[in-house]
């Protein structure tokens, strides 16, 4: 069951657009700090929690679908 959960989170994060993935993917898979990942991505700080903030919706959303 924990497999098919990571399979559906990678589908759903399939979905989000490129640099929305890259990001998320820093953050929560790379455990990269978030002023390097601003670097990284030459992006603010509010900018970073704002691309965050929708991309954890898209993501609820998706998943919340799939396990409907």
């Amino acid at each position: 069951e924990e497999q098919d959960t990571v399979d559906e989170l990678k589908i759903c994060l399939d979905t989000l657009p490129s640099k929305w993935r890259g990001i998320i993917s820093s953050k929560y898979l790379d455990e990269k700090e978030s002023d390097q990942i601003c670097n990284d991505f030459d992006i603010t700080p509010s900018n970073l929690w704002v691309i965050m903030h929708r991309a954890k919706l898209l993501l609820r959303d998706c998943l919340q679908t799939k396990w409907k």
